[in-house]
């Protein structure tokens, strides 16, 4: 949670700066689906759906490396969360 309220601080804060503001809010909304990825045990093993976060955090990166042709800051810096 405390990951959480930093993406969404920092996302209120730089509201204005629209690039960072949209990322830190999809970091935000992807910390918050941990529980129900969980809830899909037929697909993901009580281990693993960390691994389903992750992958989405990559489809983040992977639309900036193909719109944008290059990563943002936004994703070197919020990674460990």
């Amino acid at each position: 949670m405390i990951a959480f309220g930093v993406c969404i601080a920092l996302a209120i804060d730089w509201k204005k700066q629209p690039e960072f503001h949209r990322r830190l809010m999809f970091i935000a909304t992807v910390g918050l689906m941990d529980a129900p990825i969980a809830h899909l045990a037929f697909l993901f093993d009580h281990n693993l759906f960390y691994l389903g976060l992750d992958a989405m955090i990559a489809i983040g990166v992977v639309r900036d490396l193909t719109v944008d042709r290059r990563g943002h800051k936004v994703h070197l810096y919020a990674r460990p969360c």
